[in-house]
């Protein structure tokens, strides 16, 4: 589902217009984003939680000749989905 899809979703179950729906739906990633910018977890009940971790720095390998890089330490979005999605997934 992409972002314009999802705007038209919120649209027809909300009888909202699109530029409605755009405005909620921005503002709402926007405010995940900043949470997460600011280390913050998104804790939404019944779906999930959004979360930011390190990621430690480590040796991997070039794909092309296979030598040893350095990859660098970062700071990486991580999802963990409700038991309830998780058991959605199951029965698929």
């Amino acid at each position: 589902m992409t972002k314009k899809e999802l705007i038209a979703k919120v649209c027809g179950q909300l009888n909202c217009t699109q530029k409605d729906a755009r405005d909620f739906i921005n503002c709402t990633l926007d405010t995940i984003s900043d949470s997460l910018t600011n280390a913050e977890p998104v804790i939404l009940r019944g779906f999930g939680v959004f979360d930011v971790k390190y990621r430690e720095p480590r040796t991997g390998r070039n794909p092309t000749d296979g030598s040893a890089i350095q990859i660098a330490g970062r700071h990486a979005v991580s999802f963990k989905p409700a038991n309830s999605i998780k058991d959605a997934l199951i029965d698929k």
